[in-house]
Protein backbone atom coordinates (compact mmCIF):
# COMPACT_ATOMS: atom_id res chain seq x y z
CA UNK A 1 0.00 0.00 0.00
CA UNK A 2 3.03 2.40 0.79
CA UNK A 3 4.37 1.92 -2.70
CA UNK A 4 0.85 2.31 -4.14
CA UNK A 5 0.69 6.20 -2.24
CA UNK A 6 4.49 6.80 -3.08
CA UNK A 7 3.51 5.87 -7.03
CA UNK A 8 0.46 7.59 -7.11
CA UNK A 9 1.92 10.63 -5.24
CA UNK A 10 5.02 10.71 -7.77
CA UNK A 11 2.27 10.51 -10.88
CA UNK A 12 0.16 13.18 -9.69
CA UNK A 13 3.69 15.83 -9.40
CA UNK A 14 4.57 14.77 -13.03
CA UNK A 15 1.29 15.61 -14.63
CA UNK A 16 0.89 18.79 -12.16
CA UNK A 17 3.63 20.15 -14.16
CA UNK A 18 2.51 23.08 -16.44
CA UNK A 19 -0.20 23.33 -14.23
CA UNK A 20 -0.96 26.21 -11.69
CA UNK A 21 -0.35 25.48 -8.55
CA UNK A 22 -1.44 28.40 -6.65
CA UNK A 23 -4.58 29.09 -4.61
CA UNK A 24 -6.85 32.45 -3.99
CA UNK A 25 -9.33 32.88 -1.44
CA UNK A 26 -12.16 30.75 -3.74
CA UNK A 27 -10.14 28.52 -6.07
CA UNK A 28 -7.03 26.50 -6.13
CA UNK A 29 -5.09 25.38 -9.20
CA UNK A 30 -5.50 22.53 -10.73
CA UNK A 31 -2.30 21.39 -9.76
CA UNK A 32 -3.08 20.91 -6.52
CA UNK A 33 -6.24 18.67 -8.23
CA UNK A 34 -3.94 16.17 -10.54
CA UNK A 35 -2.57 14.96 -7.21
CA UNK A 36 -5.38 12.76 -6.16
CA UNK A 37 -7.25 12.92 -8.94
CA UNK A 38 -5.73 10.90 -11.65
CA UNK A 39 -5.98 7.89 -13.69
CA UNK A 40 -2.98 6.18 -12.49
CA UNK A 41 -3.87 2.14 -13.77
CA UNK A 42 -6.30 1.68 -11.04
CA UNK A 43 -8.48 4.31 -10.11
CA UNK A 44 -10.37 6.82 -12.54
CA UNK A 45 -10.15 4.64 -14.95
CA UNK A 46 -12.50 2.63 -17.60
CA UNK A 47 -11.94 0.18 -19.89
CA UNK A 48 -8.26 1.01 -19.94
CA UNK A 49 -8.95 4.67 -20.48
CA UNK A 50 -7.79 7.79 -17.47
CA UNK A 51 -11.17 9.46 -16.91
CA UNK A 52 -9.48 11.76 -14.18
CA UNK A 53 -11.29 15.00 -14.22
CA UNK A 54 -7.74 17.19 -15.00
CA UNK A 55 -6.73 15.07 -17.64
CA UNK A 56 -10.20 15.09 -19.62
CA UNK A 57 -10.44 19.27 -18.76
CA UNK A 58 -6.62 20.12 -19.60
CA UNK A 59 -7.07 19.37 -22.97
CA UNK A 60 -10.66 20.54 -23.52
CA UNK A 61 -12.29 23.98 -25.20
CA UNK A 62 -13.08 24.89 -21.75
CA UNK A 63 -9.51 23.92 -20.22
CA UNK A 64 -8.30 26.13 -22.87
CA UNK A 65 -10.95 29.07 -23.78
CA UNK A 66 -8.65 31.96 -21.91
CA UNK A 67 -5.62 30.66 -23.60
CA UNK A 68 -7.26 30.77 -27.23
CA UNK A 69 -5.38 33.05 -29.42
CA UNK A 70 -8.54 34.01 -31.88
CA UNK A 71 -10.63 34.99 -28.84
CA UNK A 72 -7.92 36.94 -27.56
CA UNK A 73 -7.69 38.75 -30.96
CA UNK A 74 -11.27 39.37 -31.58
CA UNK A 75 -11.31 41.39 -28.10
CA UNK A 76 -8.28 42.99 -28.76
CA UNK A 77 -9.96 44.08 -31.93
CA UNK A 78 -12.85 45.28 -30.15
CA UNK A 79 -11.44 47.50 -27.83
CA UNK A 80 -9.30 49.08 -30.63
CA UNK A 81 -12.81 49.35 -31.78
CA UNK A 82 -14.22 51.02 -29.01
CA UNK A 83 -11.83 52.12 -26.50
CA UNK A 84 -14.83 53.57 -24.36
CA UNK A 85 -16.03 50.31 -23.98
CA UNK A 86 -12.94 48.15 -23.14
CA UNK A 87 -13.73 47.71 -19.34
CA UNK A 88 -17.32 46.54 -20.59
CA UNK A 89 -15.59 44.41 -23.30
CA UNK A 90 -13.33 42.74 -20.90
CA UNK A 91 -15.48 41.73 -18.54
CA UNK A 92 -18.31 40.53 -20.63
CA UNK A 93 -16.41 38.32 -22.59
CA UNK A 94 -13.98 37.09 -19.50
CA UNK A 95 -17.35 36.01 -17.63
CA UNK A 96 -17.68 32.94 -19.89
CA UNK A 97 -13.83 32.68 -20.89
CA UNK A 98 -11.94 32.95 -17.07
CA UNK A 99 -14.95 32.54 -15.01
CA UNK A 100 -12.60 31.96 -11.97
CA UNK A 101 -10.56 35.10 -12.59
CA UNK A 102 -14.08 37.46 -12.96
CA UNK A 103 -15.28 35.66 -9.67
CA UNK A 104 -12.31 36.31 -7.66
CA UNK A 105 -11.93 39.79 -8.85
CA UNK A 106 -15.40 40.67 -7.84
CA UNK A 107 -15.40 38.86 -4.76
CA UNK A 108 -11.93 40.72 -4.05
CA UNK A 109 -14.55 44.76 -5.20
CA UNK A 110 -13.30 44.83 -8.59
CA UNK A 111 -15.94 45.81 -10.84
CA UNK A 112 -14.84 43.66 -13.92
CA UNK A 113 -11.74 42.10 -14.99
CA UNK A 114 -9.27 42.84 -17.29
CA UNK A 115 -7.15 41.22 -19.60
CA UNK A 116 -4.03 42.10 -18.15
CA UNK A 117 -4.98 40.60 -15.11
CA UNK A 118 -5.82 37.71 -16.84
CA UNK A 119 -2.73 37.31 -18.40
CA UNK A 120 -1.13 38.21 -15.19
CA UNK A 121 -3.21 36.00 -13.15
CA UNK A 122 -1.71 32.79 -11.63
CA UNK A 123 -4.85 30.48 -11.94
Amino acid sequence: MKKFLIMMFLAGSLLSQNLPMNTSTLFSGSGNCVQCHIGAGTVMMEDGKDISPVTLWRSSMMGNSSKDPLWRAVVSEEVTKFPELKETIESTCTKCHAPMGLTEAVYNGAAGYSMDELKADPL
